[in-house]
């Protein structure tokens, strides 16, 4: 699935050559030791890596489209901002999906009743920490798979479910203007 050993490979011949390029632009021992590290932890969440070496940096991988596999903890100088339940977690790796815009994902109409549907369906698939202030679910490696892999037909699903309250809205506005209209004649 994820296999480091080509990474190892080429970083263990930059560490047996490293004077010769030391402080130059193709010393990227760094990104490489980055790379083998998310792809363990990614092979721990059971999710295929596709993040290219010049996107990863340090301990957040973002996976795409609100998504990313994250170190979480005081160590890491990294919190779940508004927790729910007032619980923080202590050196988890954790895969956050979050929406800071909230219901602007489905478009400029703000159509909430199909973001709170969405929201709370992804609710379902168990997160360990929720920030429904901020719109953040953080889920453990035991659950982060089964929402990884439900993602897509489920924000499809909603975008479908967005349109519909969009174009309802639409109506019921264009309908009050019309009734104000005639009512002004």
């Amino acid at each position: 699935m994820n296999d480091t050993r080509p990474y190892q490979e080429i970083l263990n011949a930059m560490e047996k050559h490293s004077l010769l390029i030391e402080g130059s632009a193709l010393d990227v021992r760094g990104a490489l030791k980055c790379k083998i590290v998310q792809m363990g932890i990614f092979t721990q969440f059971g999710i295929e890596s596709t993040i290219p070496l010049y996107r990863i940096t340090g301990d957040c991988f973002h996976i795409c489209d609100h998504r990313f596999i994250t170190q979480f903890g005081k160590v890491h100088n990294r919190a779940v901002s508004w927790s729910d339940s007032g619980k923080q977690p202590d050196d988890e790796w954790l895969y956050r999906i979050g929406f800071s815009t909230g219901a602007y994902i489905f478009g400029e109409s703000y159509p909430t009743d199909t973001f709170n549907a969405f929201f709370d369906e992804l609710k379902t698939y168990n997160p360990k920490y929720t920030d429904t202030h901020n719109h953040c679910l953080y889920f453990t490696a035991e659950h982060a798979l089964k929402v990884h892999d439900q993602y897509k037909s489920i924000i499809e699903k909603y975008r479908e479910m967005a349109d519909c309250e969009i174009r309802e809205s639409k109506i019921r506005n264009l309908k009050a203007e019309l009734e104000q209209a005639e009512q002004s004649q």
